[in-house]
């Protein structure tokens, strides 16, 4: 077969040079659809080019119907990698990359129709090979078909054949969510999926139903009580970001306050869409504002700190505040990141000792020093020495005593690049001259951490009139 199709003549009829990929003009692509035909890695390095991180570019609709020809003619050597390949570019195309996606250079409905239609191509030549006794190769197709939103007939009869098969769950879950995207999901084969279907695959009829808007209390139901398997799923059946997904539903609050009914797990997965919602959909923030105050009768202390997040983020500070005071006043021993976060983002926001002091002295008391517990803070997990000075943490003589033993451990053992001894000491420059009695400290840790031992020395010299460091020669 392969030697029937001239695949020099096939490549030479698109005008590449007219066209452009993520590093200029495409004059390149032939040899890289060559390539595909005797290096199996060939394909995923035409993808850098054409389908760079999930962008697409005039030359993307022209190049990749040649490789889905290639993979039925058995001319493509890594015929699992080029269709991974298409499922790459059908992902991009289920987000409106060709559509919205600055990136390309022609972002528009125009693009948008030719690269829809070059999916469209890319599948209907290869639906077949869904039935493949390769059963690699047969879930690389199904797996591409899920991204298709529209019927295409060949694709619809493959996947309602799969998704009755005998083929492990997580392939029938594929199948099950592509035929929801394409509104082809027969009613008895839903029904048949609720009352018998394994975990993933009734997760994957809901979440089709509830994406696609035609969600029912089943569905909420369903999807809240199977929401465990989304981890699963974000491979699988394509959720990467689950929050984010949620949170662009058309009206995601009957599911949202079952999900945070529903369990812990749940409960901070909804509050992660709703903060999600809140960035995207401003507006709603009456709506998010009242489901924070939900969240924050929950048992599970994790919850109620998203909680603060949420109300804290729509300028309730009072209410904030007052679920940080009762989460605070109950935290003992060693404080989880997020607890932390909440502690210090407190303190940030001049919240009163009695709030705060005891906890903190306890997690630096009961975690193993030196504490350099990470705290995720502002997008970004930050040390805890380093969190303490964004929060303005003041020095009084019960935590300087602390942060004293925190540095005399992190002499002990430093860390990479001694950030351990850098960190505790820079925290002690921060207080400067309240921190005088940490001068034996500083002193030893100077040879480690120059700098801020250097502007505690000098700080704490000041105050206590005595000359900690010799003046320069």
């Amino acid at each position: 077969m392969t030697e029937s199709i001239d695949w020099e003549s096939r490549i030479a009829a698109v005008q590449w040079q007219e066209l452009r990929h993520a590093y200029g003009e495409a004059t390149d692509v032939p040899e890289l659809l060559r390539a595909c035909m005797t290096d199996p890695e060939a394909p995923w390095e035409l993808a850098g080019s054409i389908v760079h991180q999930g962008s697409l570019y005039t030359s993307t609709p022209a190049a990749l119907p040649i490789p889905a020809a290639m993979i039925v003619a058995d001319a493509c050597t890594g015929r699992v990698e080029a269709l991974g390949v298409i499922d790459f570019f059908g992902s991009s195309v289920y987000a409106g990359r060709a559509l919205t996606d600055e990136h390309s250079g022609v972002a528009g409905p125009e693009f948008d129709a030719q690269s829809r239609g070059a999916f469209r191509e890319c599948l209907t030549t290869v639906a077949a090979l869904g039935r493949s006794t390769d059963a690699e190769v047969a879930e690389a197709v199904v797996a591409a078909c899920t991204w298709l939103d529209t019927p295409l007939p060949a694709v619809t009869e493959l996947l309602t054949d799969v998704a009755g098969s005998g083929v492990p769950a997580s392939v029938r879950a594929d199948a099950l969510l592509g035929l929801s995207r394409q509104g082809q999901l027969a009613p008895d084969l839903a029904r048949k999926v609720r009352q018998s279907g394994e975990t993933i695959e009734r997760f994957a009829v809901a979440w089709g139903e509830i994406v696609e808007g035609r969600e029912t209390p089943e569905s909420i139901a369903e999807l809240a009580s199977t929401w465990d398997v989304v981890s699963d799923f974000q491979k699988r059946v394509r959720i990467e970001d689950p929050a984010g997904a949620l949170a662009e539903l058309r009206v995601p609050w009957p599911l949202l306050d079952t999900m945070i009914a529903a369990g812990p797990k749940t409960a901070k997965d909804a509050a992660a869409a709703l903060s999600t919602r809140l960035q995207i959909q401003p507006g709603d923030a009456d709506e998010i504002v009242a489901r924070a105050h939900t969240l924050a009768r929950h048992p599970d202390p994790e919850v109620r700190t998203s909680a603060v997040s949420l109300l804290a983020e729509t300028g309730h500070w009072d209410e904030a505040k007052a679920v940080t005071a009762a989460l605070l006043d109950n935290a003992h021993g060693p404080l989880t990141p997020d607890v932390l976060a909440l502690l210090l983002t407190s303190i940030r926001n001049d919240a009163a000792p009695e709030h705060w002091q005891t906890a903190l002295l306890e997690h630096l008391d009961t975690a193993p020093a030196p504490v350099m517990t990470p705290v995720p803070l502002e997008s970004m997990a930050t040390p805890l020495p380093s969190a303490m000075r964004w929060a303005g943490v003041p020095c009084t003589p019960e935590l300087l005593r602390r942060v004293r033993a925190q540095l005399a451990a992190a002499l002990i053992d430093p860390g990479p690049h001694n950030q351990r001894v850098i960190g505790w000491a820079s925290l002690v420059a921060e207080w400067g001259a309240d921190a005088t009695d940490a001068a034996p400290e500083i002193l030893a840790a100077l040879p480690l951490a120059p700098n801020p031992c250097a502007t505690a020395l000098a700080e704490i010299g000041a105050a206590s009139d005595r000359a900690f460091l010799s003046p320069p020669r």
